[in-house]
């Protein structure tokens, strides 16, 4: 290699090491403060270079605030792409689209709240947005509105929604009364958020008066809001024949009530942090008083055998609830996308993550309920419906996590490893490190949650992509010297 070579090549990576400290600096910094409280002059105090440097590398704050968001909507603009290219059905593609787009903003409340800023100064300044690229561009440099308006565009083709002007400026109206509402309504669920919003967009753009939302359709999502309803929960209280009477039951303060009361008196009076907690279903009697002692209505037996016929039936539904909320962490998720990616160091983001979901799995006082409920699910159909389904709705969402993480530290996974992969691991490792954490002593759990460090930074230094292109087996067959002749052969 040429000396001049050399010196490029070292250039070359000095700048790519500064940009990154630049975007985890920025990531950190707009996170804690917001956007009207950073500066790009804070950013590059945090990243260690001058004000000079930093605007070498981004002419403008917007365009800083482009960059580090720009991975977080990476798949969002992949989804389209999907959908365009499967020619998937118009309306079904705008509420994935819109409901994505809700659980981003959501997920990622504080960055997506600064990215609206910039967006809106960006509009102030230049007024309406056009169709062109522009890399200069805010709006295009994170293209959300071009999304909205390639699926609107694709719903014109298949005649699903009505011909007319260029739908830029549109798409950027309901794309900006998304995020609205996502940031603003935190009592409405992303579904809701993105069905209300395609009915605003169909009101005025649907072909015919005969096209309705609610005739699109999202795997796994149910149509009245997929965090509260507990009429998929409770199999026991909605039963075979159950109406829309029995949902209405299902989803009563009462029943809640009921519910709440059990979950706290099953842990025992030791609280479910001691590590003496024992699991005890309680009474009926006893979830009465339980709730008079919260100063709310004690409930009677009619209406209480109105819901579970007999107790049987409300313990397992009790399971069933408990492990629906032990898997509805979902403050604890959102402080983890947080920690693990918007943090100047995401090592030790990592590790502080793996230490809150600890920590939100032990104060959890359904924990011990849903490990009851996983033992027994085998015998129980209905159980093991819901036991699953929380686990895959937990799974998806650390999924998003670390797909995020990858994507802002411009990481890949190595070869044979993929994205489900690595959250199975680490949930399993977390999860693992819980089960002993629960009966262990105070100092113990402490040193579990210092052997959980180890292990959340062991899964991520082996299975993160260091550019060597090696799978894991290549990776240990080179350290440990084994012959080419000899990997994969099982020992005798």
């Amino acid at each position: 290699m040429s000396k001049s070579k050399a010196v490029r090549s070292a250039g070359e990576v000095k700048r790519e090491r500064t940009r990154a400290a630049l975007l985890g600096a920025a990531r950190a910094l707009f996170t804690e403060r917001g956007w009207h409280r950073t500066r790009i002059e804070d950013v590059a105090a945090a990243a260690g270079v001058s004000t000079a440097t930093a605007y070498n590398h981004f002419t403008s704050k917007q365009l800083l605030m482009a960059a580090v968001y720009r991975p977080l909507a990476g798949p969002l603009s992949t989804a389209v792409e999907l959908a365009l290219g499967n020619d998937s059905d118009p309306i079904d593609a705008l509420l994935r689209h819109f409901q994505e787009l809700a659980a981003l903003a959501r997920r990622r409340r504080r960055l997506t709240e600064s990215l609206v800023a910039a967006i809106h100064e960006q509009t102030i300044k230049d007024r309406q947005v056009t169709a062109e690229p522009d890399e200069t561009d805010v709006r295009h440099v994170v293209p959300l509105y071009t999304m909205l308006a390639r699926l609107m565009e694709h719903g014109q083709r298949r005649g699903v929604l009505r011909s007319g002007p260029p739908v830029i400026t549109e798409a950027a109206f309901y794309t900006d009364t998304l995020l609205h509402h996502a940031l603003h309504l935190p009592e409405q669920s992303t579904h809701d958020t993105a069905l209300n919003t395609l009915s605003q967009l169909l009101s005025r753009w649907a072909a015919t008066p005969d096209i309705s939302p609610h005739r699109a359709f999202l795997d796994g999502v149910p149509d009245h809001g997929d965090e509260e309803d507990l009429s998929r929960v409770l199999h026991r209280l909605m039963r075979q024949d159950a109406d829309a009477s029995r949902r209405a039951l299902a989803n009563d303060v009462v029943t809640r009530q009921y519910l709440e009361a059990g979950l706290r008196l099953s842990v025992g009076e030791h609280g479910a942090d001691s590590p003496s907690c024992c699991v005890e279903v309680p009474s009926q009697n006893d979830i009465f008083k339980q709730v008079k002692q919260e100063g709310q209505a004690a409930g009677d037996e009619q209406a209480f055998r109105q819901r579970w016929p007999s107790r049987d039936d409300f313990v397992l539904d009790l399971l069933a609830y408990a492990s629906w909320i032990r898997h509805r962490r979902l403050d604890s998720a959102g402080r983890a996308a947080d920690l693990i990616s918007n943090v100047v160091d995401p090592v030790r983001g990592a590790q502080e993550a793996a230490s809150q979901e600890l920590a939100s799995i032990l104060q959890n006082p359904a924990t011990r309920l849903s490990l009851m409920a996983t033992a027994v699910a085998h015998r129980f159909p209905e159980l093991k419906t819901t036991t699953r389904s929380a686990g895959k709705a937990a799974r998806q969402q650390w999924i998003t996590i670390y797909q995020e993480m990858l994507a802002v530290n411009e990481l890949d996974l190595r070869p044979g490893v993929t994205i489900d992969d690595l959250a199975d691991i680490l949930s399993v490792t977390v999860e693992g490190v819980a089960f002993l954490a629960l009966s262990a002593a105070p100092q113990e759990r402490e040193r579990l949650r210092l052997t959980l460090h180890k292990a959340v930074l062991a899964v991520l230094a082996s299975t993160v992509d260091p550019g060597d292109g090696l799978s894991l087996e290549e990776v240990l067959w080179r350290r440990m010297a084994v012959p080419t002749v000899m990997r994969g052969i099982p020992s005798p």
